[in-house]
């Protein structure tokens, strides 16, 4: 791949004092520069400095370096807008949860459910004021009517939620790496968890909703009942038969 400067033309390269006193080649032969060329092997393990950073050019040499697993990427740029989306953009590719994954892997112990430390969470509120700012409009609101873009909130839908829970009525413990926990939950036996499963199948198929949220309350017993048809429901014990 080519680099190209801001103003889309191609960056080329002069050639060495020793290409041209050997006569292999005159001084204006020049060649463009590849990306490759730059990226070269050596960049594994070394810090990188890329200056304007948040530019098209830029940005491309962040996302190729960040693929050569570099110590660390300082990212430089005048612009702060652009700087942050590059940043945000980075931190969104970076493998730090698969990582995670696969090191949780190596920490089961058979059955285990984990908790990944993936960093604070994000408002999307927030997430999507700057989206509008970083594609260069303005939020309109009360104070700014003329603005491009209005954010309106329109409230929950059945089934969403404000936060996710990462445990329900249960504890966390650390494990011997400092973002990965282990959690605590009960666990119900397959031999009582299956027969549940199948009369909920039943009860679905049957379209009888009151059976299937008893069925699903008894499974989880920390789930707070909602409504069914506009009415409240509360949990009923269901028989469950067992061969």
């Amino acid at each position: 791949m080519t680099i190209f400067n801001p103003l889309g033309i191609p960056v080329l390269q002069v050639p060495s004092v020793e290409e041209i006193t050997s006569g292999r080649t005159r001084i204006d032969a020049l060649r463009p520069v590849a990306i490759e060329e730059l990226l070269g092997p050596g960049i594994a393990g070394q810090v990188v400095l890329v200056s304007g950073a948040g530019g098209s050019i830029g940005a491309e040499l962040c996302r190729q370096i960040l693929a050569l697993r570099p110590r660390r990427l300082v990212l430089l740029e005048r612009s702060e807008p652009s700087l942050y989306g590059i940043d945000q953009e980075l931190r969104r590719s970076l493998p730090a949860g698969v990582e995670l994954v696969i090191q949780a892997a190596v920490l089961a112990r058979g059955g285990d459910l984990f908790l990944l430390d993936m960093g604070e969470p994000v408002r999307i509120l927030d997430l999507a004021k700057q989206m509008v700012r970083l594609s260069g409009l303005s939020l309109r609101d009360a104070q700014h009517p003329e603005g491009d873009i209005e954010i309106v909130c329109t409230g929950l839908r059945p089934g969403e939620k404000l936060y996710e829970e990462l445990l329900i009525d249960a504890e966390s413990e650390p494990t011997s790496h400092p973002l990965i926990f282990r959690a605590t939950e009960r666990a119900i036996p397959p031999e009582q968890l299956w027969p549940q499963i199948e009369a909920m199948e039943a009860a679905i198929r049957c379209q009888d909703a009151h059976a299937a949220l008893d069925l699903l309350a008894q499974l989880v017993p920390e789930w707070q009942r909602g409504e069914v048809g506009g009415q409240p429901q509360s949990a009923h014990p269901v028989e469950v038969a067992q061969d």
